[in-house]
């Protein structure tokens, strides 16, 4: 006789990846079937958008290395 507690349930291995701050396997998941799906005229207009754009946008930036990142900025906005 078998009781309920003894009854084996498939275990679910655990995600061996670690993932960025807010994200995780379904966010991750979502971005590469976007990018799996994007059609080759999406693909090659998002590439040719970013080379012609001048300006970008960092992310995650350690805190103590912006000073010296706002430093280089304005180093290069004096000399242009």
């Amino acid at each position: 006789m078998t009781r309920k507690n003894e009854r084996s349930r498939p275990k679910t291995a655990k995600d061996p990846n670690i993932y960025p701050p807010d994200m995780n396997y379904k966010k991750v998941a979502a971005i590469a079937k976007f990018y799996d799906e994007q059609r080759d005229v999406d693909i090659f207009s998002e590439i040719e958008a970013a080379a012609n754009n001048k300006r970008t946008v960092m992310i995650q930036v350690p805190r103590h290395l912006l000073p010296e990142i706002l430093r280089l900025i304005n180093k290069r906005r004096k000399s242009a």
